[in-house]
């Protein structure tokens, strides 16, 4: 499936999958805060924003829309600890795609974590996307 996506920034890529019921809109003030440093490469995933619908909606098909294969870089999810919307149930799922990938939790935060603890959220993405880390 073509996804809907907006490219800001110049630098590495970094791709910013929103959450559930989210669209690339959502993060328009995280993805100009870190376009400072990276080409932000925000996408909304099928059955949101102004991507493609479908009759089938699930983490696998979400993460192969936006991967067409296993992603062997590193990759990062940041969930918040009071959202049961990257549930540990979900982690198998978001290896198999992303087998190197990070989870990492702002323990306050709720599914909002990019608003709702936006330094928190930056912190931890910049520790991540730093060149040691790469």
């Amino acid at each position: 499936m073509r996804l809907h996506f907006q490219v800001q920034g110049q630098g590495h890529p970094l791709v910013i999958l929103h959450g559930f019921l989210g669209s690339l809109d959502n993060w328009r003030a995280m993805s100009k805060r870190l376009a400072g440093a990276f080409r932000i490469y925000a996408v909304d995933l099928r059955n949101h924003g102004r991507s493609p619908h479908s009759d089938v909606m699930n983490y696998p098909v979400m993460a192969q829309d936006a991967v067409e294969r296993p992603l062997a870089k590193p990759a990062c999810f940041i969930r918040g600890g009071r959202s049961n919307f990257v549930d540990d149930r979900d982690l198998a799922s978001l290896h198999a795609a992303f087998p190197r990938a990070e989870i990492k939790t702002i323990a306050g935060a709720g599914h909002w974590l990019h608003v709702e603890a936006a330094d928190e959220f930056y912190i931890a993405m910049s520790n991540f996307l730093a060149p040691a880390n790469r």
